[in-house]
């Protein structure tokens, strides 16, 4: 199927936090290439940030097999600033990408981001996808 995704942040630590939940569903589709995640240098790094923060206490071993695994795998990309004003700068990256490369944006946060019909929740993606059955 080949859908290009980014992830924002908020999706991977909700992955992480609960295994059976939406977002992991879908982290599990990029880990089994069902989903093609695409990244930025600013987004791996904003990945390895978060998930190296002491109040998750997330296992060390499984954090840097996700990390090594969206390294290796991840489209890269260098995408193009936008100038849309966003109520939280730093997500921007997140619909830059997005945008650069014609994915769908899965945000938990949608309200950080303008309306537009490639930013799903994981919900929403589940249930486009058809995977919610």
């Amino acid at each position: 199927m080949n859908v290009k995704v980014v992830l924002d942040t908020n999706v991977l630590v909700s992955s992480l936090l609960s295994a059976y939940g939406t977002p992991a569903k879908i982290v599990e589709k990029v880990f089994d290439n069902d989903l093609i995640l695409v990244c930025s240098f600013h987004i791996l790094t904003e990945y390895y940030e978060v998930l190296h923060i002491d109040r998750f206490s997330f296992n060390a071993h499984k954090v840097k097999s996700i990390l090594d695994f969206l390294e290796e795998n991840a489209e890269m990309v260098n995408p193009l600033k936008c100038t849309i004003p966003m109520p939280d700068e730093d997500d921007k990256i997140f619909l830059e990408t997005a945008i650069y490369a014609k994915a769908i944006l899965i945000t938990g946060n949608k309200r950080h981001f303008p309306e537009a019909d490639f930013i799903q929740t994981p919900a929403e993606f589940i249930v486009e996808q058809g995977w919610n059955r």
